[in-house]
């Protein structure tokens, strides 16, 4: 994990997030209604995206300051971040939300928004064609204000982490994170 990283690069990634909390916001704001579906399902990704990221920098980060108190060896400690990574890219959606639950990133309350939106995720993804509401811009308006609610609050763990571990250590966690 190289402390060289131009500092250009670093707040990007908090950037892309806010920016992709405001588009998600202009799409409700504006009631661009032929939006409101497409942007449900990119949320779905999104959700999906950030939960296990921020799992992963939890984990990592967790674990580098236990190594570090421990004095374990760089080699050991960089072997366990592989790990990590390599654990948390395999997480399923429901397994990613689990782990949430159970390293404290989220509350019992995030958790349930997210596993109602999981479902909500594989009916439309595995049975699109019976989804009822695809053409209902009501309810699509108020599905995406619950699944940009849920989005905004995972951007917040992620910058919350972002701010407590360093900027320079969250870009580099996220060279490895592919």
């Amino acid at each position: 994990m190289s402390e060289k990283v131009s500092s250009t690069k670093k707040p990007e990634l908090v950037e892309i997030l806010k920016e992709i909390g405001e588009n998600l916001d202009r799409v409700l704001t504006e009631e661009k209604e032929r939006e409101y579906f497409e942007n449900i399902v990119l949320n779905y990704g999104l959700i999906e995206n950030l939960l296990k990221y921020n799992v992963f920098l939890k984990i990592s980060w967790d674990q580098t300051a236990f190594d570090v108190d421990n004095s374990i060896d760089r080699k050991e400690s960089l072997r366990k971040f592989e790990m990590a990574r390599d654990y948390c890219t395999k997480l399923s959606f429901y397994q990613a939300g689990e782990m949430a639950v159970a390293i404290n990133l989220i509350d019992c309350s995030l958790y349930d928004k997210i596993s109602k939106i999981r479902k909500e995720r594989n009916n439309i993804i595995h049975q699109y064609w019976l989804y009822k509401h695809k053409n209902d811009p009501k309810t699509l308006k108020m599905i995406l204000k619950e699944v940009t609610g849920v989005s905004h609050e995972l951007i917040k763990i992620f910058i919350k982490l972002f701010e407590e571990i360093g900027s320079t250590r969250v870009f580099d966690l996220s060279l490895f994170f592919t």
